[in-house]
């Protein structure tokens, strides 16, 4: 109000993480842009205009305009809650993304607003929208007509349809549940086929989250549709955000280490940064399933908690060893050895200078980066390094009873096979851990899985896929 401009991170608020809450999906830590977007989009909704301009910066209660950056609250994770699948911590890219555009909704803010998630898919029709109207609205007769609106007098009605380019085009081109959105944004009604009456719609709007119209199975939305409503585009966090959020990560992690709480900004800094370089240098150009996204770095963090966690005690070296390792499985085993072995060769050369250049001053790098690289539960308790003459002594004497209580195969125990056998039991232990083989038939994918299951007392459920 007093006309002066202000940085959006003085808005920011400041939170620290309960060690509990490290790995809970539903954690949101504040950032530049959460903040900045929950302005936008509650402004948006609160006004109930189909579009508004987007800024970044928002005017204070005094007048002052403000960064959204100051509205990104800084939180420190509980160390237990490190591995949790619900944890989020807000950045200033995250308030941009749909994730927190429909965890702020589902937060009913403002108060006076209900929201509804909608999922639609591939064969949505615009019978969705009327079942979810007729459970959530009723039909009114007034002087004007027939109107339908919420249950709850005064309050608005938020739809937010997920994934709304999944529904595919008839035979003319035609989205037909977008089409019907048009029409309830532009005309704000519809005509009910059962008497052939005009209904409006009162206090109830739209808000859609989708990929990219390029990625596989999605539609490209009509223009028609699109010039009603304002679109945001949410992209990953920068790195100023990706800092932000596993910087609290590591912390809540480290801290129960007294001496291992010095590296929480090196592992950091030296997390994001090995993750930027992957991902600037592989592409989805070279090949279909060089994907990089901010959920490696989560599945990084994750996986050093969950094995540092039950070990009494943990040096520096152990620590910068264990995030190599987590380095080369997450970012190393993807690429392809057979057509480029340069590509993983790059890797190991990239994992080295980012090491010398943030933990140089504090380990032994020569023990830390030690080749190969192999960690186990199946010898001790804990997930710990391993040799591979260890390893392949368990394996020889595991696969005896394997032949004789699963299957009759012969498998020949070699370097690389041990190698897959670690990385497969490794996702298997993680939880929400999934895994895709990609390889020639015979290669022994299922083999060497339905092995490493029966190790884990997993049973396997293999589907028949029809081409």
């Amino acid at each position: 109000l007093t006309g002066e401009w202000v940085q959006w991170t003085s808005k920011v608020p400041q939170i620290e993480v309960e060690t509990h809450r490290v790995a809970a999906a539903d954690l949101v830590i504040p950032t530049v842009d959460t903040v900045r977007h929950e302005m936008l989009l509650n402004t948006w909704l609160s006004e109930h205009k189909p579009l508004l301009p987007i800024i970044d910066y928002e005017a204070s209660l005094t007048g002052e305009w403000v960064q959204w950056t100051s509205k990104v609250p800084q939180i420190e994770v509980e160390t237990h809650r490190v591995a949790a699948a619900d944890l989020v911590i807000p950045t200033v890219d995250t308030v941009r993304h749909e994730m927190l555009l429909n965890t702020w909704l589902s937060e009913h803010k403002p108060l006076d607003m209900d929201v509804v998630s909608v999922n639609f898919s591939s064969s949505t029709t615009p019978e969705l929208l009327m079942r979810t109207f007729d459970h959530y609205c009723e039909y009114r007769r007034t002087p004007n007509g027939v109107v339908l609106s919420p249950v709850q007098i005064s309050r608005w009605l938020v739809i937010f349809c997920d994934e709304i380019n999944l529904p595919a085009p008839d035979k003319y081109g035609t989205q037909r549940v977008i089409s019907f959105l048009r029409q309830l944004v532009e005309m704000n009604g519809f005509y009910r086929t059962s008497d052939q009456t005009w209904v409006s719609l009162e206090r109830i709007q739209f808000v859609g989250a989708c990929n990219p119209p390029t990625d596989p199975g999605r539609h490209p939305l009509s223009l028609r549709f699109l010039r009603h409503v304002p679109v945001v585009y949410v992209d990953y966090p920068g790195q100023t955000s990706l800092v932000q959020i596993y910087g609290a990560f590591n912390r809540a992690m480290l801290r129960v280490s007294s001496n291992l709480r010095s590296f929480a900004e090196p592992l950091t800094n030296a997390m994001v940064d090995f993750y930027l370089q992957s991902q600037e240098h592989f592409t989805q150009d070279e090949q279909p399933h060089y994907i990089y996204s901010p959920r490696e770095l989560t599945r990084w963090v994750r996986a050093i908690s969950e094995a540092i966690t039950p070990l009494e005690k943990v040096d520096g070296d152990a620590l910068v060893r264990l995030w190599a390792h987590e380095a080369l499985r997450l970012f190393q085993d993807r690429l392809d050895r057979l057509v480029r072995d340069d590509e993983r060769e790059w890797t190991d050369q990239l994992l080295d200078r980012t090491a010398e250049k943030y933990f140089g001053a504090s380990c032994n790098l020569k023990t830390a980066l030690e080749r190969p690289m192999l960690y186990s539960c199946w010898l001790t308790k804990n997930y710990l390094p391993v040799t591979k003459d260890q390893l392949k002594e368990y394996v020889k004497a595991r696969l005896k009873s394997f032949y004789e209580e699963e299957l009759d195969v012969q498998l020949v125990l070699f370097d690389q096979m041990l190698d897959h056998v670690l990385r497969i039991d490794r996702i298997y232990r993680q939880p929400q851990g999934h895994l895709l083989l990609i390889g020639t038939s015979g290669s022994g994918k299922t083999t060497l899985s339905r092995f490493v299951a029966w190790i884990n007392g997993l049973s396997v459920f293999q589907g028949l896929v029809y081409v």
